[in-house]
């Protein structure tokens, strides 16, 4: 989970508050008055987004990946709810991307196919840690 722009912007306008309260020009009940306006919202979201279920998300490979030869695969979102997101698959040593990160809508109780390319760099046995939405 990331912060929103909008609450980025809040807190840089907060800070900004903040020097004018130091530098004697508004009084300092305004800037903890202000902490309170952004932070009861941003509360509110962020128990909101926690009670939120995630995706569910299958990835589909091809049965071999040769050295560094650029392969498509494919990432299976299902979601239970109405909701967008934004999706990177976690690939193992760092190998080349294409087409990722991608945004999609998922609607509810239907699934969405997310397709992107991939070399591997090394030979051997890896571990795909995961997918970031």
């Amino acid at each position: 989970m990331r912060p929103a722009p909008l609450l980025l912007a809040l807190l840089l306008a907060w800070a900004a508050l903040g020097g004018l309260v130091l530098g004697g020009l508004l009084p300092r009940w305004s800037w903890a008055l202000a902490a309170v306006a952004i932070a009861l919202p941003a509360l509110w979201d962020l128990w909101r987004q926690s009670r939120r279920p995630s995706p569910q998300v299958q990835r589909e490979l091809p049965e071999a990946l040769a050295l560094g030869v650029c392969r498509e695969a494919a990432l299976r979102l299902q979601a239970d709810a109405s909701m967008s997101v934004e999706v990177f698959d976690l690939v193992p040593g760092g190998w080349p991307l294409e087409s990722l990160p991608q945004r999609v809508r998922l609607q509810a109780g239907t699934a969405a196919t997310l397709h992107y390319h991939l070399q591997p760099l090394q030979r051997g046995h890896f571990r795909f840690e995961g997918v970031h939405l």
